[in-house]
């Protein structure tokens, strides 16, 4: 059960100070508050700071309504439909401001729309998915909507305050991930919730508290009712946390790779083998996270569907005909953004390219803007995939060692005359 005695704790207390707090942050608060509302950062940010990680963002919550909130600050930009969000600007800083929110009431008299019920600012549908939740509440109410415990601490860091609803910093402090209120309610109300207990807890290495985890497995099939966007959306955040390796594994213990791919994609994943072409990947994304080196979700979507690309070039197809045909196939399944389905077509079809190493074409290679994806794709196959590869890449990695055409040049002449051939082939087999 969760404790639903608020407690009020001076941030000294538990570990936390308003130095660790964006400056940003702080200003909209102080403003909000000198305007007559409440104002707190809260969720996520709380959460890491007090688990000894740096926050990506600060998320902050007021008893103003987004017009209100609008009104206030001249640089303000109101989103969202389902959930109605402010962004507010503050030098080169966007600071994302909610709403207090409170639980939807008993249900309404009748259905509104067909299959829907309505209230004012509140939606959903008759088996109780949450589709518009803009129904204002108090701060203790917008504890009790929120997914997590650990999620719903809330610090003024003007007053150096933190208030704690829902026993969250007890549960931050036993290692525990578990869930606000009736486990399978508010799965029901947003089956993503799921998703996001694997995310969490592998990430801040949690253990799911027991009813949590169990109507996970229970009550995966909702999920089918989330629209395919927000699927991939979580995607990518499994993609960009800096675990994904353990989340896929993760994803692959609980049956959850079926929410995101088709069966002919999961068919091809080895999770098998510790140094597999898709676990180096992940491996290699994480290890760049933790460098705050650039990364895309598109790289990881190449690698996973490379196994059915490499398939399908069995049947003697153009490479680019296979990468339209599989990429437009795909997208029944999972809504990839144009721009990641370019990038995916464009780093396979490059790889016969980097493999044949064409004298009149080195240059243009280089200079391609897929060339580094491509080449780091390269890599990765040759060390996990194809030995007979290696001696491509680290060709490759000796050019882009000289910046002065010269000694690219002298490399590119000592490539060997390519064979002429007798017939042209239909084929260009870049396995």
């Amino acid at each position: 059960m969760v404790n639903n005695q608020r407690k009020c704790l001076s941030g000294q207390e538990i570990g936390i100070n308003p130095k660790q707090i964006n400056y940003a942050a702080i200003e909209v608060i102080k403003t909000l508050k000198d305007n007559g509302y409440e104002a707190y950062v809260v969720g996520g940010a709380i959460r890491d700071i007090l688990l000894g990680l740096k926050p990506k963002d600060f998320d902050l919550v007021t008893n103003a309504t987004p017009e209100q909130i609008k009104n206030i600050f001249p640089r303000c930009l109101l989103i969202g439909r389902r959930f109605r969000l402010a962004h507010v600007y503050y030098d080169n800083n966007m600071m994302e401001v909610a709403t207090y929110r409170s639980p939807p009431e008993s249900s309404p008299d009748g259905p509104g729309q067909k299959g829907l019920l309505k209230e004012p600012g509140h939606t959903k549908t008759s088996n109780g998915l949450i589709i518009r939740d803009n129904l204002y509440g108090t701060i203790d109410q917008d504890a009790f909507r929120r997914d997590f415990t650990i999620n719903a601490l809330y610090y003024d860091p003007i007053e150096d305050v933190i208030l704690d609803f829902t026993n969250g910093i007890g549960d931050l402090k036993q290692k525990c991930l578990r869930l606000i209120g009736e486990p399978e309610a508010r799965y029901t109300e947003d089956p993503v919730r799921m998703i996001r207990a694997i995310r969490l807890s592998t990430k801040l290495k949690l253990d799911i508290e027991a009813n949590t985890k169990t109507k996970i497995h229970d009550l995966k099939h909702l999920l089918q009712q989330i629209p395919r966007p927000r699927i991939f959306d979580e995607l990518c955040k499994l993609m960009n946390n800096g675990h994904s390796k353990k989340c896929f594994e993760q994803l692959k213990i609980n049956n959850f790779l079926s929410v995101f791919f088709p069966k002919k994609v999961i068919d091809t994943l080895d999770f098998e083998q510790p140094e597999s072409f898709l676990l180096t990947a992940l491996n290699n994304t994480d290890k760049r996270i933790r460098e705050n080196k650039p990364i895309t979700p598109a790289f990881l979507l190449a690698v996973l569907y490379w196994p059915l690309f490499k398939s399908y070039q069995q049947q003697a197809m153009p490479a680019e005909l296979v990468a339209y045909e599989i990429l437009n196939e795909l997208q029944q399944y999972l809504p990839i953004t144009k721009r990641f389905s370019l990038f995916i077509k464009e780093v396979w079809t490059l790889q016969s390219q980097l493999k044949r190493r064409k004298k009149n074409k080195i240059q243009r290679l280089l200079h391609h803007p897929r060339f580094r994806a491509s080449y780091d794709f390269l890599l990765l196959r040759a060390e996990t995939e194809s030995p007979k590869l290696l001696p491509i890449a680290n060709w490759w990695t000796e050019i882009q060692t000289y910046k002065d055409k010269e000694h690219q040049q002298l490399l590119i002449s000592q490539l060997p005359s390519p064979k002429r051939r007798k017939a042209k082939q239909s084929n260009k087999n870049i396995n």
